[in-house]
């Protein structure tokens, strides 16, 4: 699905001062996450996220610039590792990910996951069955990527991280309409963890 049948409101190129203002925000949103971890009170959850402002007008396949498009991933890995360099000693079973959407880039986010069982599913070292699975609103099917995202964009992974990614079709019943798009998770090793 594109964006531009995601919200049909905005077909006017966004004016340049507001867009490397909105740019200049999400960079500056990405150095505070750099210093963060979770509250130790949230340890024994699932995971914790932060979803950063990805405003679709500055990071989507028709309106984003590629060069932001690439910083925007880069910097959600580094992110990540950042964050897992933060960890406490008594977190030191969490594992912290960046997961990207691709290449719309909107439901991108960085997770720290504290439950094993919930992670795996996420894990670059999981491998993974593919196929395609129904429900009552549609149904989605996955494969291997052609490429390597992180390889194409010229994007290295942070010592004791490993990358993964997933491609998928997903039919909508609702909209009525396929879509294609890569999951991709840049996240520690177990190793590194250990």
């Amino acid at each position: 699905m594109s964006l531009r049948q995601l919200d049909r409101s905005s077909d006017l190129p966004m004016e340049p001062g507001l867009r490397a203002a909105r740019e200049q925000a999400f960079l500056g949103e990405m150095d505070r996450l750099a210093g963060w971890f979770p509250k130790a009170s949230t340890w024994g959850e699932d995971y914790q996220n932060l979803r950063p402002s990805l405003d679709a007008e500055i990071v989507s396949p028709e309106y984003g610039r590629e060069s932001f498009r690439r910083e925007v991933v880069r910097r959600l890995v580094e992110t990540a590792a950042a964050i897992a360099a933060n960890k406490p000693a008594g977190a030191s079973h969490a594992r912290v990910a960046a997961i990207i959407d691709w290449p719309l880039l909107v439901g991108s986010e960085i997770c720290v996951f504290f439950d094993r069982a919930y992670e795996h599913d996420f894990a670059p070292e999981t491998e993974r069955e593919h196929g395609r699975s129904y429900w009552p609103g549609g149904w989605v099917s996955s494969e291997e990527p052609e490429g390597n995202l992180f390889d194409q964009l010229d994007i290295p992974m942070p010592s004791g991280f490993a990358a993964r990614g997933i491609a998928l079709t997903e039919y909508s019943k609702d909209t009525d309409h396929t879509y294609r798009y890569e999951r991709w998770v840049a996240m520690e090793t177990l190793e590194r963890i250990a």
